[in-house]
């Protein structure tokens, strides 16, 4: 029996992995009418769910047809933000800061220049994990600016349904229950056979 409450333990610790925590980005687009030339601002959210972090990547893509990328700044969390284009229309936004941060905040403001041709409805951005991207180097070029229509398009941005979240612990707290109740198990077991059977 001690056997195999060892042997439980040791499968628990070495084997079952553990809880990770989840960093959490969001995208918060702007809402009213825009118009060709104007300049948009996207907020990226994170929220670190209890972890102390010095740095943070989140991939941003957007439709290059639509919008000219201008800056990034950072938000309340991390003290800096570099940019990074990966290629065409996607960037990897890397916040960074001498004090570690824990909790929710703002990651970046990102900010952008409209240039549509035509009026429409469109997804502009959305956000991607960097790190299951393969990235080889490019040059970074700098968009050409296109001249805008004598009179001004607008353009109208649908509000996000759903924002997209990076990570995931659901299949890491599955394994993590499991190992508790193999662990459990033989423990109870061993509480059990100690005791002698009392009759009622």
């Amino acid at each position: 029996m001690i056997k195999l409450l060892l042997l439980s333990i040791f499968f628990y610790v070495l084997v079952l992995p553990r809880p990770v925590y989840a960093l959490t980005f969001g995208l918060i687009g702007p809402t009213e009418q825009l118009v060709r030339g104007q300049e948009v601002t996207f907020t990226i959210t994170v929220d670190t769910k209890g972890e102390s972090l010095s740095t943070a990547r989140i991939g941003l893509q957007y439709e290059t047809q639509y919008l000219e990328f201008l800056n990034a700044i950072p938000g309340d969390t991390f003290t800096s933000i570099s940019v990074e284009e990966i290629e065409p229309g996607k960037l990897v936004l890397t916040g960074t800061s001498t004090t570690p941060f824990n909790g929710e905040g703002v990651f970046s403001y990102v900010k952008f220049k409209l240039i549509a041709d035509s009026p429409g409805t469109s997804q502009l951005c959305s956000l991607f994990n960097p790190d299951s991207v393969e990235t080889s180097p490019t040059p970074t070029t700098t968009p050409t600016p296109t001249t805008p229509p004598p009179q001004a398009q607008t353009t109208s941005i649908p509000t996000p349904t759903a924002l997209l979240k990076s990570g995931s612990t659901s299949l890491q707290e599955k394994a993590f229950t499991i190992g508790v109740v193999l662990l459990t198990l033989p423990l109870a077991g061993l509480v059990l056979s100690r005791f002698k059977r009392i009759p009622f």
